[in-house]
This record gives C-alpha cells, sequence and structure tokens, in this order.
C-alpha cells in the first residue's frame, strides 16, 4: 500500500527504484525484488498488464509511474480548487484505492 501511496504523490511522473525503496522501506536493506513484487501484487489486485498498462507503468532499469488518472478531490467529493493540500488529495485517492482493494479481496475469498 505504501508503495501505491508514494506512487500517488506524484501521478504521471516517475518515480526511480531506489527513492521508493527508501521511502517505503525506510532503514532497512531489501532488494528491487521486494519492490518488483510489490508492484505485481498491485497490478494483480487493479488487474492491470504490463505490457499494455492502465495503472502502473514499469520504465525499464528505472522506476516505476502511476499512469491511471487522477482527480484531486476535497473532503465533499467535489474537485479541489488549485490551493487545496496535494497531501490530502493523495490521502483520498490512497483510500479509494484501498477500498477497491479490499473489495476485491472480500470477493476472492
Amino acid at each position: 500500500m505504501e508503495v501505491l501511496v508514494c506512487l500517488a504523490h506524484s501521478p504521471g511522473e516517475p518515480l526511480p527504484k531506489d527513492d521508493l525503496l527508501h521511502a517505503v522501506w525506510k532503514g532497512t536493506f531489501v532488494s528491487d525484488d521486494v519492490l518488483s513484487r510489490s508492484i505485481s501484487e498491485l497490478r494483480r489486485v487493479f488487474q492491470d498488464d504490463a505490457r499494455q498498462p492502465q495503472f502502473i507503468q514499469t520504465i525499464p532499469k528505472r522506476g516505476y509511474r502511476l499512469i491511471a488518472a487522477v482527480e484531486r478531490l476535497n473532503g465533499s467529493g467535489q474537485p479541489a480548487k488549485p490551493s487545496a493540500p496535494v497531501g490530502i488529495a493523495a490521502c483520498i485517492v490512497v483510500l479509494g484505492l484501498a477500498l477497491g482493494f479490499s473489495l476485491v479481496i472480500a470477493n476472492a475469498s
């Protein structure tokens, strides 16, 4: 989930693997395999195809990019004004994705 949060903070922009590894697993030594597995799990949940991505694009040997359409919302569900804090908007997006994730897991059980 934290990988998705990092990607949601900068939708459309490439994030280097090292940046994701340091942000999500701060102070812990992990290999690129952990990040690859996390991305694979997100793709599985969102039924995204790495060859024709709709949500997460792989940038070979560099990193990943969230390519899904992201609309920043304020607390009322209306599009946010340009001055709305990005952190709050990212949290709303992540909460929506988390809800979708939990529904997919519940239906799979």
